[in-house]
């Protein structure tokens, strides 16, 4: 038989037994499915969690966005050759007209005229580049390559920090729920102590001090007990905070 169960009735017993008389001890009674059952049994996956956060973390959305940028950077400096290159052409539509005089046998002088039209196009190719970018352009696109590996180095470095304080607060939230587990065991205890505290002292078996005694340790079982139930509460919001996986009801 669990002890729960006969911890039930004991209770219950003593209730019996102290029908009809007033009680001196007020006992909260216990939300056991409130505190654990329904803020607990939310709790998804461990993995579910993990990849929750990789997918929602603003800092690895940053490193994201810093490795990309230096992406960019490194296309720039790759073409930077381009901006030194210049390509001209030009086009002309020309109209020459002439006048040629000639003199005949005759004695007839005569200027005949003539036009000519004529299309004049051309173009040509000049690269200009400065001899020390031309010397520094290597080292510039080695140096913009070793900024992306750092990058994702740190990004690598991000992924494993997140994975770790997921964990460290899963690992956590179970163990305040064990703690919990625990401190409702010992209120459950020390209420049925109360009871039949009461019983006895109502029936001169133990004295006043006595009692108080019991009543003091009822009372630092609750407040342990509420305790217990604030840092799994806080364990479960955090959680679900830095994973970004919002699990607890409202």
């Amino acid at each position: 038989m669990k002890v729960s169960t006969i911890l039930t009735f004991l209770l219950l017993a003593v209730e019996l037994a102290s029908f009809g008389q007033a009680k001196t001890i007020p006992v909260k009674p216990l939300k056991k499915v409130d505190s654990t059952e329904t803020q607990f049994r939310f709790l998804p996956p461990l993995d579910a969690l993990i990849d929750s956060a990789l997918r929602h973390s603003p800092i690895l959305k940053l490193q994201d966005g810093q490795i990309e940028i230096r992406q960019i950077e490194l296309a720039r400096k790759r073409k930077q050759w381009l901006e030194y290159l210049n390509v001209e052409a030009y086009g002309q539509y020309t109209n020459n007209t002439g006048i040629t005089s000639s003199t005949f046998n005759s004695g007839v002088y005569t200027d005949l005229n003539s036009n000519s039209f004529q299309w004049r196009y051309g173009g040509g190719v000049t690269f200009k580049y400065p001899i020390f970018n031309l010397f520094s352009r290597g080292k510039d696109i080695k140096m913009a390559k070793k900024e992306i590996q750092v990058a994702s180095l740190q990004r690598d470095v991000l992924i494993k920090d997140l994975r770790k304080t997921i964990i460290e607060l899963y690992n956590q939230a179970l163990l305040q729920h064990s703690l919990l587990e625990v401190k409702i065991g010992a209120l459950e205890t020390s209420s049925v102590a109360v009871r039949l505290g009461e019983l006895d002292f109502r029936n001169s078996k133990i004295n006043v001090s006595d009692l108080s005694k019991i009543a003091d340790a009822h009372m630092k079982n609750q407040t342990e007990y509420e305790q217990a139930l604030a840092a799994l509460r806080l364990s479960l919001e955090m959680l679900q905070e830095v994973s970004g996986y919002y699990f607890l009801p409202n």
